[in-house]
C-alpha cells in the first residue's frame, strides 16, 4: 500500500467487507423481493462506509458538523486525487442510492431480476476503489493488517501462504511460532509452553474475550515450540504419539487454527501489563557447597537382579561409586530432587511413608553438566543448599534485579 492505513480507516474497510461477505452468494433472479431489498440496504451501507474510509485516507476535508452522504464522496475524492482520473462506478452508486430511497422512503420493492447481483457488484466496486486509492484489493485488506507486531504478522502470513499451498503441517509449524511470540509478549506469560495444553494460559487470555476451548484446541494442533536462551531462535518439535500426527493436518483444522490465532492475537496484543508469579525452576539453579573439606557425589551400583527392582525402590545396591568429590569452597550448580535412601535396611517410622522433599530427604539426586555422568546422589546432611539465577541473557533481561548484589538467597 502506498500509505499505511490508520487503525480507524482499516477497521471501517473491514466492517464494509464483512457486511458484504455475510450476504454474498445468497440471491438469485427468482429470490424474494424483500430479501433483495435487504441486500440493497446492506450494499448501500457497505459502500458508504468504504467511501468514507477512503475519503479519510486520501485527505478529503470535511467540516465539523457537515453532513455528507454516499453520493457526495465521489466528487470529493476526485478533487483530492486528480491524478487517479474519474471515480469508479459513479453511475452504479447513483442507481444503488435511488433503489435504497425507493424502498426505504416509498416502500417500492426492487425487481429481483435486476438487483439480485447487487452484493457482487458492490463488492467489485469497492474492490476497484481500494485498488485505485489504497493500492490493494479488497481481498488483500485483511484483519491481519491490524496486527501490530511485525514478526508475528510475518509468521502468520507465511502460515497462510503454506495453507494456500495445502502444506498443512508446515502451516501449523509457522503458526506455532507466531503463537509462541504472541504469548511470550502477553503480560503474565514470560515463558510459554507450547505442546502441552495449558489451562492456566487459557484462563489468562479468556479475560480478553478469547474462548478457552478454542485456545486449548489451538495449542493441541500446533507443535511444541521453544526458544533457545542464547540465540533466541525458535525450534519446533512434533509429538507423534500425542496430537502431532498426520490425522490432524487437515484443511478444516488448519483453517480453524488460522482463524482462532488471528482472533486471539488481535484481542491480546494491547493487553495491559499485569504481574504473574514465576516458578523457581524457570529462573534458578540449586547451588550446593560442601559443609566439610570433602563431600562425595556417588551413584549406586547394583547386581544383575537388584538393578531391575531398583526403580521400584525394592532393590538393594551392592555398593556405591564416587563420580565427583566436592572440596571446601566448591560451588556446584545443579538441579536437586529427593531420592530414596536405598541403603536403609528397614523403615524407621511413619515419616518414611510421607512424600519426601529436598528439605526432608536424607539422600538427594543431583543433576548437573559438571558431573561426568550428569547424575549422582549426595547425602543431604553433608551439603548446604543455596540457589542462584541461571546465567544467561534471558534471565538478565527479564530479572535484572536478581543479578544485583544480594539478589539471590539461601534456602
Amino acid at each position: 500500500m502506498p500509505k499505511a492505513l490508520e487503525h480507524g480507516t482499516l477497521r471501517r474497510l473491514l466492517i464494509s467487507k464483512e457486511l458484504l461477505a455475510s450476504t454474498i452468494g445468497q440471491l438469485r433472479p427468482d429470490s424474494d423481493a424483500l430479501a433483495v431489498a435487504r441486500a440493497i440496504l446492506t450494499s448501500h451501507d457497505a459502500a458508504e462506509i468504504a467511501a468514507a474510509a477512503i475519503a479519510d485516507h486520501v485527505g478529503v476535508k470535511i467540516k465539523a458538523r457537515e453532513k455528507i452522504y454516499l453520493l457526495d464522496y465521489p466528487s470529493r475524492i476526485e478533487e483530492v486525487c486528480k491524478d487517479k482520473g474519474a471515480f469508479p462506478g459513479t453511475t452504479f452508486v447513483k442507481d444503488l442510492n435511488d433503489a435504497r430511497i425507493s424502498f426505504k422512503h416509498h416502500g417500492t420493492t426492487p425487481d429481483p431480476r435486476q438487483w439480485y447481483p447487487v452484493v457482487h457488484r458492490t463488492w467489485d466496486l469497492i474492490d476497484s476503489w481500494c485498488s485505485t486509492y489504497l493500492g490493494a484489493s479488497l481481498n488483500e485488506i485483511d484483519l491481519q493488517e491490524l496486527l501490530v507486531d511485525g514478526e508475528v504478522k510475518r509468521l502468520y502470513q507465511v502460515a497462510k501462504a503454506q495453507f494456500g499451498r495445502r502444506k498443512f503441517k508446515e502451516a501449523l509449524e509457522w503458526l506455532g511460532q507466531a503463537l509462541y511470540l504472541c504469548l511470550e509478549r502477553f503480560p503474565g506469560i514470560r515463558f510459554p509452553l507450547l505442546g502441552p495444553q495449558s489451562t492456566d494460559h487459557a484462563l489468562k487470555v479468556a479475560a480478553f474475550g478469547v474462548r478457552p476451548s478454542d485456545f486449548l484446541n489451538l495449542q493441541g494442533f500446533v507443535p511444541s515450540v521453544s526458544k533457545e536462551s542464547n540465540t533466541g531462535k525458535l525450534s519446533i518439535e512434533w509429538d507423534l504419539r500425542e496430537t502431532g500426527n498426520p490425522a490432524n493436518w487437515t484443511e478444516q483444522n488448519v483453517r480453524f487454527c488460522l482463524d482462532t490465532f488471528l482472533d486471539l492475537a488481535l484481542k491480546i496484543q494491547h493487553a495491559p501489563w499485569s504481574p504473574s508469579p514465576i516458578h523457581f525452576r524457570f529462573v534458578f539453579d540449586d547451588v550446593i557447597p560442601a559443609k566439610g573439606d570433602s563431600v562425595e557425589l556417588w551413584v549406586y551400583e547394583f547386581g544383575p537382579y537388584s538393578s531391575l527392582l531398583a526403580p521400584l525402590g525394592l532393590g538393594r545396591p551392592t555398593g556405591k561409586r564416587v563420580v565427583r568429590t566436592l572440596r571446601k569452597g566448591d560451588m556446584l550448580r545443579c538441579v536437586l530432587s529427593p531420592a530414596k535412601d536405598l541403603e536403609k535396611t528397614e523403615m524407621r517410622g511413619i515419616a518414611d511413608l510421607a512424600p519426601q522433599t529436598i528439605e526432608t530427604a536424607t539422600v538427594l539426586n543431583v543433576l548437573s553438566d559438571d558431573i561426568p555422568e550428569r547424575w549422582a546422589q549426595v547425602r543431604r546432611e553433608e551439603i548446604d543448599i543455596t540457589f542462584a539465577p541461571k546465567e544467561n541473557d534471558t534471565m538478565r533481561k527479564y530479572f535484572p534485579h536478581l543479578f544485583e548484589k544480594g539478589g539471590a538467597g539461601a534456602s
